[in-house]
């Protein structure tokens, strides 16, 4: 039995045929234009709900510039309450566009959550604008915030000085070096770090790691800068491992021998990135040495950068039950310093 359509079509006549897909095609664009104007008019004061997820730094620098940075700091804080690291890049544009709207007032409006990136994208644009010559001054303000907060401050100037510098090592250290000796070390940490991250370069532009450059630049770079080389070097490599710790673990081992306890804190430094509280997961990442046993600077690494963070002390403390024996002792002496300092930064 025919469908009650079929039957229709076969009673009308064929120049009515022939003129249908017509009026599909017609009656189609009338719906699509009535849509398109009954479309609600975008918000610009409303940023995308993908804007995170999506990790667009674009869309939020946008959003950003026509809101304000305190109101994108909000929002920022607001879909990450709990310090989380990986807010730290959107952290950065906070300081860009504090700086651009603002000027050196501007910094008022940056705090410490999220590993002080405002900060560091604050200075970065500071930097940029006014060149090399203002390196001192930043110095000076951040040595003001006192021994708890300097550091992070004074490491935002490494990142600026290699953005600064169109990202070539040599001159940026260089840079860092015009600073008190002191403070030098934060300042070449930031320059390495910004290496490896290409915070304020295009994706294209960015460091990218093969079989024949695993060890470079720290293997070719001067003796007093190869320590904070290393400790970045790290990042790379995860990346370039897919975050098999062990792999990372064995790459550690063939640097130089008085590195290697820098390299091996560092991994442990990013698993918190990763594994966040979960402490079975902070211990497995941690069992990277060649006998299967887990390796004491990277436990403290991972205490070190809970209590950074403001995350779980308990879990910080207990990581020093898995180190060995002669380690004991020094594993809690940084747990009480850094949670001191931890008390400092966060206020509790």
């Amino acid at each position: 039995m025919q469908s009650a359509p079929t039957r229709i079509f076969r009673k009308m006549p064929k120049k009515y045929l022939k003129k249908w897909p017509a009026f599909l095609l017609l009656t189609l664009a009338v719906i699509l234009v009535l849509t398109f104007l009954n479309r609600p008019p975008e918000n610009k004061n409303q940023a995308p709900s993908s804007i995170f997820s999506d990790k667009s730094f674009t869309s939020y620098a946008q959003f950003a510039k026509q809101n304000g940075p305190q109101k994108a700091y909000q929002l920022l804080k607001e879909n990450f309450p709990d310090n989380n690291p990986f807010a730290h890049d959107f952290a950065h544009v906070i300081g860009i566009t504090a700086y651009e709207q603002n000027g050196p007032q501007g910094l008022g409006i940056c705090d410490t959550a999220y590993n002080y990136g405002c900060y560091h994208g604050f200075i970065e644009t500071f930097l940029v604008k006014k060149g090399i010559g203002a390196i001192l001054e930043i110095e000076k303000n951040c040595s003001a915030l006192g021994s708890v907060h300097a550091p992070s401050c004074l490491h935002g100037i490494g990142h600026g000085v290699l953005a600064n510098r169109a990202y070539k090592l040599t001159e940026a250290l260089e840079d860092c070096d015009i600073m008190q000796e002191k403070n030098r070390i934060y300042c070449w940490d930031g320059v390495f770090m910004e290496r490896v991250t290409g915070s304020m370069q295009n994706a294209k532009d960015r460091v990218v790691i093969t079989n024949e450059t695993l060890f470079e630049p720290c293997n070719q770079i001067g003796g007093i800068y190869k320590g904070q080389c290393w400790r970045n070097q790290v990042t790379s490599w995860l990346t370039f491992f897919k975050r098999d710790t062990q792999e990372v673990g064995n790459m550690c081992l063939k640097i130089e021998k008085e590195h290697q306890a820098t390299c091996f804190e560092s991994i442990g430094l990013a698993n918190v990135m990763w594994a966040q509280e979960d402490q079975i997961k902070l211990l497995n990442l941690c069992k990277i040495l060649p006998n299967g046993n887990y390796s004491n600077e990277c436990l403290i690494g991972e205490l070190k950068e809970l209590l950074f963070e403001g995350k779980s002390a308990s879990i910080a403390q207990n990581l020093c039950n898995y180190v060995s024996r002669l380690a004991k002792q020094e594993c809690l002496s940084t747990f009480n310093q850094q949670r001191d300092q931890s008390r400092a930064r966060f206020g509790s």
